[in-house]
């Protein structure tokens, strides 16, 4: 089961390197989602001063489930010689955060990454479904300062499943977990609660 830990996943990468290949450089303009319901535009920059071979563009999945595609070819690998604003589609839904790279290279020699997620825009995000989570154990269970927190998307991406993670000590015995929400990815509603014994 793939999990997220808040803290770390909302990072967005624009990584430009030169390369010796020519001289070839490459930005990729920074974005943190792509949307399942429309096409995307993602801006490439290609600078070169004699650029002979393809720049590759390609989008892949780093962990867990998720998908997006170019349009119209709907593959995910395109080629470019110049700067390109390239039409992105969502197919899949991401079931964790920061979990697709759309990457340039030239060659072996990588030249930009931008980390994203696939998301629907019919539905919340996993950082309002974190809010929500918060908001509904608020004064019933307090889960312990500077625990880890994990949201995942689960039952085919209608729900969000919110883990308040223990702290572990030596000696101490406690639960996996100081409270579990499910909360509804489309409507937003707290659909379940547990605590852990």
């Amino acid at each position: 089961m793939n999990k997220v830990l808040f803290g770390v996943i909302f990072s967005v990468i624009v990584l430009s390197i030169k390369t010796v290949h020519g001289q070839t450089e490459a930005t990729i303009e920074a974005f943190a989602s792509i949307s399942t319901n429309s096409l995307n535009s993602v801006l490439v920059v290609v600078t070169s001063s004699n650029i002979t071979e393809d720049v590759v563009v390609e989008m892949r999945n780093l962990r867990g489930t998720g998908e997006a595609t170019f349009f119209p070819s709907d593959g995910t690998i395109t080629n470019i010689r110049q700067s390109t604003v390239l039409t992105v589609k969502g197919k899949t839904l991401s079931n964790v955060v920061s979990n697709m790279v759309m990457s340039a290279k030239v060659g072996t020699n990588s030249l930009a990454a931008n980390i994203f997620t696939v998301i629907d825009t019919g539905k919340i995000g996993f950082v309002q479904a974190k809010v929500l989570a918060e908001q509904a154990i608020a004064g019933i269970i307090q889960p312990e300062g500077g625990s880890p927190i994990t949201v995942e998307l689960i039952r085919d991406g209608s729900e969000y499943l919110v883990t308040f993670e223990n702290i572990h000590e030596e000696g101490v015995l406690k639960g996996d977990f100081a409270a579990k929400v499910r909360v509804g990815s489309s409507s937003g509603n707290i659909l379940d609660m547990e605590s852990s014994p």
